[in-house]
């Protein structure tokens, strides 16, 4: 996979854009952006979108990801059609069905649909909801953050009083379901967002241990370290 620093270079050559360009452009520091393009630092999800809005280049693309470069090119004021645009790309990279989302988003396949269509606009709940069934970060539906290409998801539920245990589909009857709720202390969706972020945080750490073993910049002590975040993620999300 490429390097934020390697796409950056390449995208500031394509749109001979220098590096006061964008300085000027996103309200970066000059010295936060060389440290991008040197390599020896990786901007932060909020500033990644700001040098990809400023360069006109998809975020996965500039993240390093096996993505087109081309930015969307959707009014960003239009939400209905940015909306409809990436629940399209989405759904078709999961390979979901509008009847799988909308068993786990409470949202109904004709409204999934006319979303899609853009021939309806979502309410917020609506969005937060498909967001949620997508394993999507707030914000993702509407443009405002990257989406990240992922290809099928893992086993989840896609019916009503479904649950997956070692990837066995099992269907509880509603008061089987309702006891399950009442034992947790919590509603499994609650349950299940817990697990979701968990699963992020654990992999974007493990992510960034490979890469630093991957390019020989990890100590001993840095290492101890990040493994000790990873046991303090653990037994916080108990």
């Amino acid at each position: 996979m490429a390097t934020i620093s390697e796409r950056l270079k390449e995208a500031m050559l394509l749109r001979n854009v220098k590096q006061i360009d964008l300085v000027n452009a996103t309200g970066i520091g000059k010295s936060s952006i060389s440290t991008y393009i040197s390599g020896s630092y990786e901007p932060k999800q909020r500033n990644i979108y700001k040098l990809a809005k400023a360069l006109n280049v998809n975020e996965a693309w500039l993240m390093g990801y096996d993505v087109p470069m081309e930015r969307l090119m959707i009014e960003e004021n239009d939400s209905k059609n940015i909306i409809a645009s990436n629940l399209k790309k989405i759904r078709a990279d999961k390979m979901l069905r509008y009847a799988d989302i909308s068993a786990l988003s409470g949202v109904s396949k004709e409204d999934l649909q006319a979303f899609e269509e853009g021939t309806k606009r979502p309410k917020s709940a609506d969005v937060r909801n498909i967001e949620l069934a997508l394993d999507l970060e707030k914000g993702v539906l509407k443009g405002k953050k990257p989406y990240i290409p992922t290809g099928p998801d893992e086993s989840i539920p896609t019916k009503p009083n479904e649950i997956v245990v070692d990837n066995k589909h099992i269907i509880l009857s509603p008061e089987e379901y309702k006891k399950l709720n009442e034992f947790l202390g919590r509603d499994l969706r609650e349950k299940n967002e817990k697990y979701i972020a968990l699963k992020k945080e654990t992999t974007e750490l493990l992510e960034k241990t490979i890469d630093l073993i991957y390019k020989n910049k990890i100590s001993e002590d840095k290492l101890k370290k990040l493994n000790e975040n990873l046991k303090q993620i653990a037994e916080n999300n108990e």
